[in-house]
C-alpha cells in the first residue's frame, strides 16, 4: 500500500494514478480545505474538476495544521496495523504542507518507511535521510548543503496532453509552452528577456505562448506583460 500525502501541482494525484495503472494499491490524502478553495479549478479531486482518472482520494479535515497532522497520523496508524512493512508513505512538502512539524511527526512514527519530496526550496526543513526534489535546480541546494537527494521528475498531466491533440494551430505560428506556473520563484523573467530580444529582431514571426497563471501569481505576471506591451510584442 502506497500513501501519497499532499496536493502540490497535482503531482501526488498523477503519481497515484500511475501506480494504480501498474497494479499497486495507492491513495492520495489531500487537505479538505483545498478542494473547496479558490484554487479548486486547479486541482483534481476538487468540487470543480472532479476525479477524471478515478484516483483513490481521501480528503482530510484540516481546520488547523495540528488537526491535519492528527488526522493523517490516525489514518496512517490504521494502515500500518493492516499492511505492516508493506506500507509506504510519500510526503510531498510545499504549499500548505510546509510545516516542519508534519515531517517530524510522521518521520518519528514511520522512520525509514517514509519518502519525502520537496516541491520548492524549503530544504532547511530536511530530515537526516535521503529525499527527493521535484525540479533539477533544487539539486544545487542539495550540493551546497551536502544533502543526499535525488531528482524525481514531476509526472505530466495526461488529461491536458489528450486535450492538446484536438487543438488546431496555424502552420505559420511558433508555439511555446511553459510547463510551470507564473511565479517569481520560477525565474520566468529570464525566458521572457530572451524572448523579447528575439521578438524585436524577428517581428514577422508569430508566436503563441502558453503558461500557467494561478490566482495568487497574477501580480508576478504584470511586470512581464507591461514589458511585452512596451516593446509592442503583443497588441492587446
Amino acid at each position: 500500500m502506497i500513501v501519497h500525502i499532499g496536493y502540490v501541482a497535482n503531482v501526488p494525484y498523477f503519481l497515484c494514478y500511475g501506480l494504480q495503472v501498474l497494479g499497486y494499491k495507492c491513495i492520495n490524502l489531500i487537505p479538505k480545505s483545498i478542494l473547496n478553495s479558490i484554487y479548486s479549478n486547479i486541482y483534481y479531486g476538487s468540487t470543480t474538476n472532479g476525479n477524471p482518472l478515478n484516483v483513490n482520494i481521501l480528503p482530510i479535515d484540516d481546520d488547523s495544521p495540528y488537526r491535519f497532522i492528527l488526522n493523517v497520523t490516525k489514518y496512517l496508524t490504521r494502515l500500518m496495523m493492516k499492511y505492516g512493512i508493506n506500507l509506504t508513505v510519500h510526503l510531498h512538502i510545499g504549499s500548505a504542507l510546509s510545516n516542519l512539524l508534519i515531517i517530524k511527526s510522521i518521520t518519528k512514527i514511520y522512520g525509514t518507511k517514509l519518502f519525502v519530496s520537496f516541491h520548492g526550496s524549503l530544504l532547511e526543513m530536511v530530515i537526516n535521510k535521503p529525499f527527493f526534489v521535484s525540479t533539477p535546480d533544487l539539486l544545487e541546494y542539495c550540493r551546497k548543503f551536502e544533502l543526499e537527494c535525488t531528482w524525481l521528475p514531476n509526472p505530466i498531466d495526461p488529461i491536458v496532453i489528450d486535450k492538446a491533440k484536438d487543438r488546431k494551430y496555424a502552420s505559420d505560428v511558433c508555439k511555446i509552452f511553459i510547463p510551470t506556473r507564473f511565479d517569481h520563484t520560477k525565474a520566468l523573467n529570464k525566458f521572457f528577456d530572451q524572448f523579447i530580444r528575439l521578438a524585436t529582431e524577428f517581428r514577422n514571426v508569430k508566436c503563441e505562448i502558453t503558461w500557467i497563471l494561478w490566482p495568487n501569481t497574477i501580480r508576478d505576471a504584470k511586470p512581464i506583460y507591461s514589458k511585452l506591451k512596451k516593446y509592442e510584442i503583443i497588441k492587446n
